[in-house]
């Protein structure tokens, strides 16, 4: 799996992808430090809740259509398709190579954009932000991420890139509608976009020490873990089997 990582990264050489996951953190974050600096009035809460709130509504779900997408679309560019039929490359593994690239690379942008967002507040505003607690939050964000990595891969594979960011766009909607509102309080459940946002939110709640909040909401924490887990392992099966089974098409159209 290891090979096929590395072939991975190989790929994206002078691509799209490098550009996404090294700059745009770099520019959304030095865009925020910039604002924020003026902003004395602002609490480290609020900085927290503003930043995973839009990274994990908006952010993350766009980035997983254009991602996924483009990994795939590369893919139809180099007739890449065809040379694995023909040589009888694993379709598994080169299935769940693209999955794990996929994650990597939304782990990477997203520890960049808090990296470079704590620091900047610390260094140029002495805001203290806690570099461990945001890490966290990153890391729970990524879990919750793992189900439309893997629903985004599936798109892409069957519809093409066009599709992915179609739905990555649907996807920030309904994140921001469902994940950081009231409206979806009770069917949050069934969107796994906006899983990311509500993961994002546990390392704060968490840190609170606050013993009723916590027997109020720790049901709600296991299941996110739980539906975060499951669900992706379900996606990713499906995929893998359609994957394994399909006739490729050829999607350099779209």
């Amino acid at each position: 799996m290891i090979s096929f990582l590395e072939v991975e990264w190989l790929k994206t050489r002078r691509s799209l992808i490098r550009w996404i996951v090294f700059l745009s953190p770099i520019i959304i974050s030095g865009c925020a430090v910039s604002y924020l600096i003026y902003r004395k009035d602002i609490s480290n809460y609020t900085i927290y809740q503003s930043f995973f709130s839009i990274w994990s509504a908006c952010i993350i779900p766009i980035g997983v259509g254009i991602i996924t997408g483009y990994l795939i679309y590369e893919e139809n560019l180099s007739n890449s398709f065809n040379i694995i039929l023909s040589n009888g490359i694993n379709r598994k593994k080169f299935y769940l190579a693209k999955f794990l690239f996929s994650i990597i690379a939304q782990a990477v942008c997203t520890f960049l954009a808090v990296i470079i967002l704590c620091l900047g507040m610390n260094v140029l505003n002495s805001n203290n932000l806690d570099i461990a607690l945001f890490l966290k939050a990153s890391l729970f964000s990524i879990i919750g991420t793992l189900p439309i990595m893997a629903i985004h891969l599936i798109i892409s594979f069957i519809f093409g890139m066009g599709a992915s960011i179609g739905a990555g766009i649907c996807g920030f909607l309904v994140a921001t509608l469902i994940g950081t509102t009231a409206i979806g309080d009770n069917i949050w459940m069934f969107v796994p976009w906006s899983y990311t946002v509500k993961m994002s939110m546990i390392p704060y709640i968490l840190q609170m020490n606050n013993t009723e909040l916590l027997a109020q909401i720790q049901s709600q924490i296991n299941l996110l873990f739980l539906l975060s887990i499951i669900l992706s392992a379900i996606f990713l099966i499906v995929g893998v089997i359609w994957y394994n089974n399909c006739e490729i098409r050829d999607n350099r159209g779209d």
